[in-house]
């Protein structure tokens, strides 16, 4: 078996990037509970953030718009491997991306927000998807009663 390397391991905080296929490639996600075993594949970019930079933040960063334009405008291929969905992102192209960074006390804050932003968008879409859900029945059941010519 194999051993892999140690940097591969996650860490709390890091930043996970799909960097290659397209339609997978500058998908991110931010590593919050880590097991002490847990690894990326090669295909998946770790970024460990430093003192200055909370991870979360970066990782809203590059999920945001202006972020996923930055990471794809990175985007490398080989000859023929766009035809096949076979580009890349390089952590040396990736590593010159300029992120936004406030102070700490800022970012912490900035988080907070966009985390319950975000809880509020979930709590939201499951409302609407409940809603959608008894709409269809709703409608079923005056079709059936218009069928049976009760209405």
């Amino acid at each position: 078996m194999p051993k892999c390397p140690p940097d591969r391991f996650l860490r709390p905080e890091d930043v996970l990037v799909c960097n290659i296929a397209r339609g997978t490639l500058g998908r991110v996600c931010h590593v919050e509970p880590v097991g002490d075993k847990w690894t990326a594949d090669t295909q998946v970019m770790i970024v460990r953030v430093g003192e200055r930079c909370l991870g979360k933040s970066l990782f809203y960063y590059l999920y945001s718009r202006h972020g996923q334009r930055e990471l794809l405008a990175r985007e490398k291929g080989i000859a023929f491997a766009d035809k096949r969905g076979q580009t890349h992102l390089y952590p040396r192209d990736t590593l010159t991306i300029s992120v936004p960074l406030p102070a700490i006390v800022d970012q912490h804050r900035i988080v907070s927000y966009l985390d319950g932003a975000r809880g509020r968008a979930d709590e939201l879409k499951r409302t609407q998807d409940s809603t959608a859900t008894e709409l269809a029945r709703l409608e079923e059941a005056v079709i059936e009663m218009a069928l049976r010519g009760e209405i």
